[in-house]
């Protein structure tokens, strides 16, 4: 015989749906105004919203904690009026192997009501993530940013820059970007706030010691970065006299280069640090927090501000990296 849960006292309701699984769960919040309001009561999170645009759109809530190692998986019909149509065939939940694949009914709610439904339900409406691929010309960032909101992570993959540029000015506050390809106007993009910006995801990227000294992240990575080592050098020099106060960790993948340690520490007073010794890295920004770090050339800006520069390689890319002890 059928019993209606909501009948009970809430906190046994709460006991009982802490004992279901998440399909369970998901299909419980689905049932109802209330039956959402208890799922969203138990305070479980997704990790990230993952929101994907390319010649199609997909939205993916991952589930990396102690509910279960899975995602729930939105797929749009593939044009740019996405927002007020129905799901096809539902909500897709698997497991991180791809397997056991599971739809579920959305009933008659359109895909904005379906997203927002689930970025309650599982808190991570903060907790956003945003790629936009190459030849993506059917969902408008104005549109997106308005239902979605900006990302704390955004991740731009393709070669328009007329298409980037309207992506970067349409989402401002963005704590992490990950940029592939020079812009015509990089600088404009080097002086934003970020708190990491990782820049040349495939290939071989420009970068000059103009472009270094326009860095306003916490936190910058080049990778294939075109940029000569003197350049490098020049770059500590004037970190030392006091450009970029924010700068908290810098790593450069250098492009096709032998380095030469002797070119990037000349004219730097420094103290060598032996490869032996090991420290851990407690105050140089949140994402660096129990680093651990071998050797490398203790420098001091006029300020007091230690710096450590460490010359090294990473799967055959010769590489510096740069760490504040702020």
């Amino acid at each position: 015989m059928p019993i209606n849960l909501h009948q009970f006292p809430k906190e046994l309701i709460l006991e009982v749906l802490r004992n279901v699984d998440l399909r369970g769960l998901i299909l419980y919040s689905l049932l109802s105004i209330n039956s959402k309001k208890y799922a969203t009561s138990l305070n479980y999170k997704a990790s990230t919203m993952e929101i994907s645009f390319g010649r199609s759109l997909t939205i993916q809530f991952i589930f990396l904690n102690s509910i279960s190692n899975s995602y729930l998986k939105l797929e749009v019909p593939n044009d740019g009026l996405f927002i007020d149509k129905k799901l096809p065939r539902g909500a897709e939940m698997s497991g991180t192997r791809l397997d056991g694949l599971e739809f579920f009914n959305t009933g008659e709610r359109n895909i904005g009501e379906v997203v927002e439904h689930f970025s309650r339900t599982f808190h991570c409406s903060e907790q956003k993530t945003m790629e936009f691929h190459m030849k993506q010309k059917l969902f408008k960032p104005g549109q997106i940013l308005q239902r979605f909101g900006n990302p704390s992570t955004l991740t731009i993959l393709g070669d328009d820059e007329v298409e980037n540029s309207e992506i970067l000015e349409t989402f401002r506050r963005v704590d992490t970007l990950y940029l592939q390809r020079k812009d015509q106007d990089l600088q404009s993009v080097l002086i934003r706030n970020f708190n990491c910006l990782v820049y040349g995801l495939l290939g071989s990227v420009p970068l000059s010691l103009d472009d270094l000294l326009c860095l306003n992240s916490t936190s910058f990575t080049a990778t294939g970065a075109q940029i000569s080592q003197r350049e490098i050098n020049r770059f500590f020099k004037l970190w030392i006299a006091g450009s970029n106060p924010r700068l908290a960790h810098l790593e450069i993948q250098i492009w096709n280069q032998i380095l030469n340690r002797e070119v990037i520490l000349k004219g730097i007073p420094y103290v060598a640090i032996p490869e032996d010794v090991e420290r851990i890295v407690e105050s140089s920004g949140e994402f660096l927090m129990g680093h651990r770090i071998q050797g490398g050339f203790d420098v001091w800006r006029r300020d007091g501000t230690k710096g450590t520069i460490l010359i090294d390689l990473w799967s055959g890319d010769e590489g510096v990296e740069f760490i504040v002890w702020k």
